[in-house]
């Protein structure tokens, strides 16, 4: 490959900065040479590294302190861990449950609101089992986009006091959810 804009030392550290990172690095041998007006850039995989890290990939090593667990429990609960992060997520954002800031000062009010956003996030986890169960298959991200997109209208009709209240036009999921939830009680 010949590049005319880069000089040979140009050339040498962008290649450099490519092919030496972390988790390359090693993986491809090249060099640099300027030929005239040319510089030539010349690489090749090193399949010595690459043969010795590919006997590494996907290998995880997993401590527990529960020596009742059998190796495939373990496996399972390491691999549910996204469930817990995800719920942490749902503490740090603004538009679900928020955590922060408080505006608690006494011990016990700072109590009374720790435990109120735990019972929104088991709320949260009930609502996606319940969903699960029932066939809808959504994640609990998704549930929430669904149901945070139901609107709900008030009619009045003229010379009536009597208010109706109605749900805007639902889509399949939408349709779902509120019949698993039973929203309609509620309208």
């Amino acid at each position: 490959m010949t590049s005319p804009k880069l000089t040979r030392d140009e050339l040498l550290i962008k290649v450099h900065e490519a092919a030496d990172k972390k988790y390359i690095k090693g993986l491809i041998d090249y060099e640099v040479e300027q030929h005239l007006n040319d510089t030539l850039l010349r690489f090749k995989e090193n399949k010595e590294v690459y043969e010795k890290l590919s006997r590494r990939f996907g290998k995880n090593l997993l401590f527990t302190d529960d020596l009742s667990l059998k190796p495939e429990e373990v496996v399972k609960i390491y691999s549910s861990k996204n469930v817990v992060e995800e719920q942490i997520k749902n503490l740090k954002d603004t538009h679900v449950i928020r955590f922060t800031p408080m505006w608690c000062w006494t011990d016990k009010m700072i109590r009374v609101h720790a435990f109120s956003c735990v019972m929104a996030l088991l709320f949260l986890r009930v609502m996606v089992k319940k969903a699960n169960d029932s066939g809808l298959k959504l994640s609990q991200d998704g549930i929430l986009a669904q149901l945070k997109s139901i609107r709900l209208s008030l009619l009045r009709m003229p010379n009536s006091n009597k208010v109706h209240a109605k749900l805007t036009r639902l889509n399949s999921s939408q349709r779902e959810l509120k019949n698993i939830f039973k929203l309609q009680d509620y309208v």
